[in-house]
């Protein structure tokens, strides 16, 4: 008898609980539908802005490789990298651009028939692109070291040493470099600069001569009866 009472309590209570949900439900259905309506729309904007993104990212990478493929004239493929350095899509590709600007700025300035004050133009250019991905774009390592390489380069076609293995210096500090082609030609690059600088370093640190005396023992023979050599 008392199993049978607490069952019939605990399905009156049961029922009871049912009915205030049910309850609930009518006075607030419209309110509970609007709000589930709304949170799908919401997560509906948020897939479709979250595809378009990556549709757009997508885009942006193809046309920067189609840039760096391209034969088209150098100056034309200059400008499709500094609108690919503008954009918001994807920050790679816009902080890479930067560091390709600069790099075909210095190709250029090595063309034959560039005069000195273009040459300096182009090279001037070049210093702004790599500063611009560096400052810009920090959060691109590999960005960050070739441009780091590219000002490296331009310090020593200046005859800046220091600054050129400075430079190259910084490329080794940038994170994540390790197996990077970057950091290898930036370590090849200050091995040579050092054998470059070796000798020069030495021979600055070379002790004086020391002085002759001011003048020669008696019993030095004179220069005069030295015998003539044949």
């Amino acid at each position: 008898m008392k199993s049978d009472r607490r069952h019939e309590l605990q399905q009156n209570a049961l029922d009871s609980e049912l009915g205030k949900l049910l309850s609930f439900l009518k006075r607030r259905g419209n309110q509970i539908l609007t709000i589930l309506l709304v949170l799908g729309v919401i997560a509906t904007g948020i897939y479709y802005v979250r595809k378009r993104a990556a549709t757009q990212k997508a885009e942006t990478r193809m046309q920067y490789d189609q840039v760096l493929q391209s034969r088209a004239p150098i100056d034309e493929r200059i400008g499709g990298l500094r609108s690919l350095a503008d954009q918001d899509d994807d920050k790679w590709v816009a902080a890479m651009s930067c560091v390709q600007v600069g790099n075909l700025c210095l190709v250029k300035s090595l063309q034959a028939d560039m005069s000195a004050g273009a040459r300096k133009e182009l090279l001037d250019e070049a210093e702004v692109w790599y500063r611009r991905a560096i400052e810009r774009f920090a959060n691109e390592n590999l960005a960050v070291a070739k441009a780091h390489l590219g000002l490296a380069k331009l310090a020593e076609d200046r005859g800046d040493l220091q600054a050129a293995e400075r430079e190259y210096r910084a490329v080794s500090n940038v994170p994540g470099m390790t197996g990077q082609p970057v950091l290898e030609e930036a370590r090849a690059a200050l091995e040579r600069l050092t054998a470059i600088q070796g000798p020069v370093a030495m021979a600055t640190s070379r002790p004086a001569p020391a002085s002759q005396p001011a003048s020669q023992p008696a019993t030095q023979p004179a220069s005069a009866s030295r015998p003539a050599e044949e």
